[in-house]
């Protein structure tokens, strides 16, 4: 078996008798780390093995499920996607799935922009993340970070961290199809510094990671 080779300071090796959370953030492939959580850990159980998902009414605040279920030492683990893809995601998914949703809809009742929707929504993913100041003390509560463009090998080095290694490539499930604006991408870089702070923080944490493994 193929173990992880980045076990000394700061990264911490698994511990089988703390409670193990994925922290799923919107649009993030939650479906697919969902359904991978549910091999490794068949119970799902905070108390064990878990991956937080809306669909759960679990997507919600690392403190809220700390207090609702009585853990207060979780292992966390989590990733991100680039800003501006997860938002332009976002958008795109609920006009799929919730063409009737208000919030695309102005006074006469028209679809509003990919750009209005940039600065109606005011999408936010620190309210799934532990609570900081910093990107640094955000990220500095889960064990292991990773991104979402690189999904397949964070998801890798999860399994061998806890000893169930991926025995086949991740599915693509739930996937949105968007039409890229990237005319829109470096406006939402500047109108979004929290967002981009985070992800870019989370792009050196996998790095570095990478390095060792």
């Amino acid at each position: 078996m193929r173990k992880p080779k980045c076990l000394s300071k700061p990264f911490k090796p698994y511990d089988p008798m703390r409670p193990l959370w994925c922290l799923h953030l919107p649009k993030c492939a939650g479906t697919t780390m969902r359904d991978v959580f549910k091999k490794w850990f068949p119970t799902q159980d905070f108390n064990i093995g878990m991956c937080t998902h809306f669909w759960d009414k679990e997507h919600v605040n690392v403190e809220d499920i700390k207090n609702k279920h009585g853990i207060s030492n979780p292992q966390l683990i989590t990733q991100l996607r680039e800003p501006f893809d997860l938002v332009q995601s976002l958008y795109w998914y609920q006009r799929w799935t919730d063409p009737n949703n208000a919030v695309f809809y102005g006074a006469k009742h028209k679809l509003i922009s990919l750009r209005q929707f940039l600065y109606v929504h005011e999408h936010s993913i620190q309210q799934y993340l532990p609570h900081g100041n910093t990107a640094k003390e955000i990220l500095n509560q889960c064990t292991i970070v990773g991104i979402y463009e690189e999904l397949d090998a964070f998801m890798s080095f999860v399994g061998d961290w806890i000893g169930q290694p991926l025995k086949e490539p991740l599915p693509e499930l739930n996937k949105t199809p968007t039409y890229e604006e990237q005319d829109l991408r470096e406006e939402y870089k500047s109108a979004r510094p929290d967002l981009y702070a985070l992800y870019d923080e989370a792009v050196r944490r996998w790095n570095l990671l990478k390095r060792k493994w």
